[in-house]
């Protein structure tokens, strides 16, 4: 159901990917103890303080998969429907770019690859790559 065929659901599938994309709740600042946490510019000689105020992160693996998995999703489909994702490449760029420096390297691995297959797409719809993904330069050409 990729290329044309997909045209459908198009809307409704692109908009769950960039509302997964979008979203914030990935991971979550935890202070164990009392909550109450240390200053940055706090100073004790106590080592034994210093255990107990440490700051933990609570990531949700989960949520890191389902972000991942829609980036990939959303690549595979511009460079198979670039017809359809060009109407809509300014809210693609911008889910983009927000994961660029995002804190696991898998989103920031599967945002580099979807650039290329977004790339990809365009070469091929504006006919610089034919479907066998054969780039046929010409003396003079970037």
């Amino acid at each position: 159901m990729i290329k044309e065929d997909i045209a459908p659901i198009f809307d409704q599938v692109l908009n769950e990917i960039l509302k997964t994309m979008n979203s914030e709740d990935d991971y979550k600042d935890e202070t164990p103890g009392d909550g109450k946490q240390k200053k940055a510019g706090d100073f004790s000689l106590d080592t034994d303080s210093e255990d107990e105020n440490d700051l933990g992160i609570n990531v949700d693996y989960s949520q890191i998969d389902e972000k991942s998995s829609a980036v990939n999703a959303l690549g595979v489909i511009c460079m198979n429907s670039p017809k359809l994702c060009q109407g809509r490449m300014k809210e693609i760029l911008e889910a983009q770019e927000k994961l660029h420096f995002f804190f696991h390297e898998n989103i920031k691995f599967h945002v580099s690859m979807t650039y290329t297959q977004i790339a990809a797409g365009m070469m091929r719809l504006n006919g610089v790559m034919n479907e066998d993904k054969k780039f046929e330069w010409t003396k003079g050409s970037p």
